[in-house]
């Protein structure tokens, strides 16, 4: 049996945050999110490179620095700044 979300389009999403999330992931996945996950709720943080980049610094912290700064395209200034900031913690 077919569900009535099968004709659904992006412009049938119930709100705006919901077409902006099929542009990016399909309106397809969106339906399936909708079925699957009903209720729940996501947050983007706009800082989610800012943890990352610690994590990464934190995984590679014997590698040379020019190296870590290379692979995140940081300066290496702001590799040790983000250094002090893992030492403070």
């Amino acid at each position: 049996m077919k569900s009535v979300l099968d004709k659904f389009t992006r412009e049938d999403l119930p709100n705006e945050g919901l077409r902006l999330l099929s542009d990016v992931i399909g309106v397809n996945q969106v339906k399936a999110m909708m079925v699957q996950l009903p209720g729940m709720t996501f947050h983007v943080p706009k800082d989610f490179h800012k943890q990352s980049d610690l994590n990464y610094i934190r995984k590679n912290a014997d590698r040379p620095v020019e190296e870590i700064a290379l692979a995140l395209g940081c300066s290496v200034r702001t590799v040790y700044r983000k250094l002090d900031s893992i030492k403070a913690d």
